[in-house]
């Protein structure tokens, strides 16, 4: 009996009182690890604002920056250019506050391609899909940059042909293949040859196409004219695709503003199509330098939209000097 009731001794369990202490214990050490918890937490959400607002503001200005740059391609010295009933006679407008400026160039892909080889004179030109500079389309559109050449205004449109204010400067050889090119090959056959002629230089795909003779619609060419005889084909091209692929690109007017909620837009005003850049951003300055000199420093300053544990908005600044390399 007496070993019996030892054991039932030793077997106790906790006291009320051990117990208690136990569970402040316990407690003290769950709020402590629930208060860290919530500490990183608040802290992991400002850093993830802080990311997406370098973020945004990154894709604003690497935008800004590209259109900056590309500011004046395509449009001609002194070239008067109406859009929206505002006349421009300078690519790059920077508003008086410096908070806002237009661009006028050609941005982004070409609206078209030539369907023909146009002669140099020729005052009409055919595009294989003419319906970006469709007849509903506002007068905005009409300023076009034709190759790598001429610019003209146009005049008026019917289907696919465009007829335009002054003839081409000069030809333009274009066409497209009728049966599959393949490695190997020194002559393509193409849809037409009207306006092709031998010593034309012609690109297909990567590859530079030295025309050496024609027949009907057969075209002869060396892809390497140093070496002795006619070099063939390297790769392999589809029926239909373009010889010698000419675009035709759209001058736009670009406007760039930071609005009163803090959003960077960038509109075409030609087609009224607005787009928002970032957002969240508390201030944006282009800055002109020195007379006659295409660089513009831009200042931007992006901020969070939550305060941190401080209550304050987290703020970063970003500054650049773009050249305008198209404005002399």
């Amino acid at each position: 009996m007496r070993t019996r009731n030892s054991n039932l001794r030793s077997q106790r369990g906790l006291t009320l009182t051990e117990l208690a202490v136990a569970m402040a214990v316990a407690g003290i050490f769950l709020a402590a690890a629930y208060a860290i918890f919530l500490t990183q937490q608040k802290t992991y959400a400002v850093q993830d604002q802080v990311a997406e607002v370098q973020q945004n503001a990154r894709v604003a200005m690497n935008m800004l920056a590209r259109d900056l740059r590309m500011a004046g391609h395509g449009v001609p010295t002194l070239w008067t250019v109406t859009i929206g009933g505002t006349v421009y006679q300078d690519v790059v407008t920077v508003d008086p506050d410096g908070g806002g400026l237009t661009l006028l160039g050609c941005f982004g892909a070409p609206e078209g391609y030539l369907a023909r080889a146009p002669l140099s004179g020729d005052t009409q030109i055919d595009l294989v899909d003419a319906s970006h500079f469709s007849k509903e389309a506002p007068d905005d559109r009409k300023y076009i940059f034709i190759g790598e050449y001429d610019k003209a205004v146009i005049t008026d449109i019917g289907g696919n042909t465009l007829t335009l204010n002054q003839g081409l400067r000069k030809r333009y050889p274009t066409t497209r293949l009728t049966a599959d090119a393949n490695p190997g090959d020194k002559q393509i056959s193409v849809h037409s040859t009207t306006n092709i002629q031998a010593g034309d230089i012609l690109t297909l795909g990567d590859e530079r196409l030295y025309v050496t003779g024609l027949a009907g619609t057969t075209i002869n060419f060396d892809t390497d004219p140093i070496n002795p005889g006619d070099d063939p084909l390297q790769g392999d091209y589809e029926k239909d695709e373009r010889v010698n692929p000419l675009p035709v690109y759209r001058v736009q007017a670009l406007r760039y503003d930071l609005q009163p909620d803090g959003r960077i837009t960038r509109e075409d005003l030609a087609v009224g199509q607005k787009v928002t850049l970032a957002e969240n951003i508390e201030s944006l300055t282009i800055i002109p330098q020195v007379p006659n000199n295409p660089t513009y420093q831009i200042v931007l300053t992006a901020k969070t939209g939550v305060p941190d544990d401080a209550g304050r908005l987290r703020k970063r600044s970003y500054n650049f000097t773009i050249r305008c390399r198209n404005r002399l």
